[in-house]
């Protein structure tokens, strides 16, 4: 009788234990899927509306970069930001310990799920912080969070299963319990739906593009630039200005799709490129908005380089731009340095360029302080505007007369639109009243 009386109390302090952890779980749950709801919402805005600045809030100084890292490729699966999925992963979390918590009789069948949600939460987080540090070599302070938290939840989780990890997976199928298997097909099918209703709202909102008012500015004159495609038309339909760095993946995505639609319509758009080089003399006196990449990559000198090869050879400069841009994929640390300027200058029919790195176009780069002035404008006034990360685009529409609108659409960050949907809607967003429906309607 002693044996027994001595191990009901020793039972009922290991149940209140776990359920203590259960209640941890919840704890954890609830900012878990709060945070993630917060990120899919600031990714749908980055990719289909005009301003990006909730999602660049995070950037501090040179270590953490949320742009950069939101708007990789694993933020995504199936068109749908990772953060969706991680929503459903926090409910499921949730309602498995909330479960345990008002029926704690259900605890034997709760406990396996948990362990197997927990491994597959840290196992994903621990690849995707892999990605981020050694691939992009970026941080985000969102991502921290979902970290720390995921890493939480898999901690507590473990701290109820005394029997080790082993044991406590293969729980969920030997012995099999129908109850265990009813919880496991429910806890999936819940899964499903959510990310279904998720994907379902993130979509119809997406086919419905609305760039809001904020997004409309005065057009208080644009600094000049040396950068820009000639029109052949008499008229604009619109013109496009872009602030890039060179060191930005989506910098280059933007610049190549903008400049292929221009191309290809020379009559109606011109491009101009302007520099948003985050790094070093080319940020003059500003104390925000330094990049870590721009400063790994040597932005300044590529903006340098580009302005250099326009000035040797009129007409070169946006070539040399997308030259630059290709440098990104030879993988290799830094892109920019005098070698890989050089080759992009010969590239783009700059004669005598040598390994010694003697030539009119290494005394512009390094040594031309106009250059360098010339940059500095402009990136004082992209970043005089309050806009801290690339890209940023400006359209000015153009009425029927040929006169440029007084206000321009400014739009922030690499969208997931059509060329022809952004300017569609930059048009309507800045198009006073008084002028017509059909060109209002015009792209």
């Amino acid at each position: 009788m002693a044996s027994t009386s001595s191990r009901k109390p020793e039972s009922s302090q290991q149940l209140n234990h776990e359920l203590g952890a259960c209640a941890l779980l919840c704890l954890l749950s609830v900012p878990g899927v709060l945070l993630s709801v917060f990120l899919t919402l600031i990714k749908f805005d980055s990719d289909y509306r005009c301003d990006t600045a909730m999602l660049s809030a995070c950037s501090i100084g040179q270590i953490f970069d949320c742009t950069y890292v939101l708007s990789s490729g694993p933020s995504i699966l199936f068109k749908l930001p990772i953060s969706a999925y991680s929503t459903g992963f926090y409910l499921a979390v949730l309602t498995l310990a909330g479960t345990a918590l008002w029926r704690p009789r259900l605890l034997s069948a709760v406990r396996p799920l948990l362990l197997w949600l927990a491994w597959v939460g840290l196992l994903i987080v621990l690849g995707l912080a892999a990605y981020a540090g050694l691939v992009l070599r970026e941080a985000c302070i969102y991502c921290f969070l979902i970290y720390g938290l995921t890493v939480a939840i898999f901690l507590t989780t473990a701290a109820i299963h005394p029997q080790g990890h082993r044991a406590g997976l293969r729980a969920l199928f030997v012995p099999w319990r129908p109850r265990q298997g009813g919880l496991l097909v429910l806890t999936g099918l819940a899964f499903l739906a959510l990310v279904s209703v998720q994907m379902v709202l993130y979509r119809r909102g997406a086919a419905i593009p609305d760039f809001d008012a904020k997004c409309r500015v005065n057009d208080t004159g644009f600094p000049d630039t040396n950068l820009r495609t000639r029109p052949q038309g008499p008229r604009l339909t619109a013109h496009v200005s872009r602030f890039v760095d060179f060191a930005c993946p989506h910098c280059r995505d933007e610049f190549e799709a903008w400049h292929k639609f221009v191309t290809a319509n020379p009559d109606a758009y011109a491009l101009e490129l302007y520099h948003f080089a985050r790094t070093g003399e080319c940020m003059a006196s500003f104390k925000r908005g330094n990049s870590k990449q721009a400063d790994l990559h040597y932005s300044c000198l590529a903006a340098r380089a580009a302005e250099c090869a326009e000035k040797l050879r009129p007409g070169a400069g946006v070539p040399m731009v997308a030259a630059l841009f290709a440098l990104q994929d030879r993988g290799k640390t830094p892109f920019f340095n005098e070698e890989s300027i050089g080759e992009a200058a010969s590239s783009v029919g700059i004669e005598g360029i040598t390994d010694n790195y003697v030539h009119p176009f290494y005394a512009c780069v390094n040594n031309d302080r106009k250059v360098t002035a010339h940059i500095a404008r402009h990136t004082s006034f992209i970043l005089g505007r309050g806009v801290f990360a690339p890209p940023v685009t400006f359209i000015t529409s153009y009425d029927a007369d040929g006169q440029a609108l007084a206000d321009v659409a400014q739009i922030e960050g690499n969208k997931e639109l059509t060329r022809e949907q952004i300017l569609r809607d930059a048009r309507r967003l800045v198009t006073p009243t008084t002028i017509g429906a059909n060109d209002a309607a015009s792209p």
